[in-house]
């Protein structure tokens, strides 16, 4: 393959393909240091997030979630939370504790809390600094999170094939605007819709999504260094 080529791969390919080879049957061999995943679990201490209808706090089902899915990613990869308990952490901060370690990828972990019925199993959230007609809000053209808007898109595209009528949000999203890395945010379930409420924290639904996000991740990653 031509240097050429390369250099106009997008930054995470290079990052992944300078990371790993593929060896025998095992998916992804770690050469190396391993790309870093930040998990951002939402809210914490006193920002408690939503309140399901059976009364469980957001941020008690955020911080489970993230934990589970860092389980089974340390795996292939060094994993680092923004928060490992209860306790506030302000998006400055997650900004701060993700850049500062220079990740390949950062994911922002919530639970839906739309005032509906209706149940979906997960939305994705991707950050644009273009305000859609029907969002009143202020946000500052070329964020850091623009530059990577090509492999953000590509990963939320992958995560909302595997699930059935996943939409996928472009918006300005606080958190993720003060990135420097491709970053998602994954909103789960509906926690205002009774059926979603039925097992919302039983091991059995938080190891089921955390099973299937992980394995979506890790075949992202794999994927990409296929191209080499």
């Amino acid at each position: 393959m031509k240097v050429k080529k390369i250099q106009k791969l997008p930054k995470l390919l290079l990052i992944v393909a300078s990371s790993f080879i593929i060896s025998g049957n095992s998916p992804i061999t770690p050469v190396n240091s391993r790309p870093l995943i930040i998990i951002d679990p939402g809210h914490g201490g006193k920002d408690k997030g939503a309140i399901s209808l059976n009364g469980i706090p957001e941020k008690d089902l955020n911080l489970m979630l993230a934990i589970a899915i860092k389980n089974r990613l340390n795996k292939y990869f060094k994993v680092i939370m923004t928060r490992n308990s209860d306790y506030f952490v302000s998006n400055i901060s997650r900004s701060i504790i993700g850049n500062k370690q220079k990740p390949s990828l950062f994911i922002s972990i919530h639970y839906n809390s739309l005032f509906s019925m209706k149940s979906k199993e997960l939305s994705i959230g991707v950050y644009s600094y273009r305000m859609q007609k029907d969002i009143k809000t202020t946000s500052t053209a070329g964020s850091m999170q623009e530059k990577y808007s090509q492999e953000s898109k590509i990963l939320a595209e992958k995560i909302a094939k595997k699930y059935k009528d996943c939409p996928v949000y472009r918006m300005p999203y606080s958190i993720l605007s003060n990135i420097d890395c491709p970053a998602i945010l994954l909103e789960f379930k509906n926690l205002k819709s009774p059926k979603d409420c039925l097992n919302l924290a039983s091991r059995q639904d938080i190891e089921n999504t955390a099973n299937k996000i992980t394995d979506i991740i890790n075949k992202f990653f794999l994927n990409f260094s296929l191209v080499f």
